[in-house]
């Protein structure tokens, strides 16, 4: 009997062992696949990180493009100008051309309207002085001065679309008992950008 459990017993140390053996194995395999895990983890973690970086880089690159709008708009307003101008200057180049000149020909004169000048500047002025005052200026004030500032631009020029956003800005005052900071900082801007449309 004791040699029957004397195998027995050996029988259980070498499945004891066996089993230590394959235990090993597969705590290796285990603390192989938790490092490979925590190493793409960290890949992933650094490809997040990067990848915010880059939204976060196209977003100050879109508002800073945003920022340009209004000076673009101002340049194809000027580009405008400039080409009325330079259409104005070949047909007198051709109206000139078209005479042959002699040194009894009838000299040809262009006259500006110096009236729609005076109009022009004085809305300038206006854009000008309402800026300064534009801290200090009370509601019912600034109703009023851009009632006339939006008369004075219909006359001027017949219909532009800042004409909308002023009566817009007018309508908003009508509940209005204070101004706030950020309507202040708004407005000023928006006088600015409508200033920039008339020169």
């Amino acid at each position: 009997m004791t040699e029957k459990n004397n195998d027995n017993t050996n029988d259980l140390k070498q499945e004891i062992n066996s089993l230590k053996t394959k235990i090993e194995e597969f705590s290796s395999i285990l603390e192989k696949f938790g490092l490979d895990l925590i190493t793409k983890i960290g890949q992933q973690n650094t490809k997040i990180h990067m990848l915010s970086d880059n939204i976060e880089e196209l977003n100050k690159a879109t508002i800073q493009i945003k920022a340009l709008a209004p000076q673009l708009n101002n340049i194809i307003e000027n580009q405008k100008y400039l080409e009325s101008e330079m259409d104005l200057l070949k047909s007198i180049l051709q109206e000139l051309k078209s005479l042959h000149l002699t040194e009894n020909a009838p000299k040809l004169e262009v006259s500006r309207d110096d009236d729609a000048l005076e109009k022009k500047n004085a809305i300038l002025n206006q854009f000008d002085e309402l800026q300064q005052n534009l801290s200090s200026i009370k509601p019912p004030d600034l109703k009023n001065f851009l009632l006339n500032l939006k008369e004075a631009i219909f006359e001027y020029t017949g219909g532009h679309s800042m004409l909308y956003e002023i009566s817009k800005i007018i309508q908003e005052l009508k509940s209005e008992n204070n101004l706030s900071e950020e309507f202040r900082s708004g407005l000023k801007e928006k006088l600015i950008y409508w200033k920039n449309k008339l020169i």
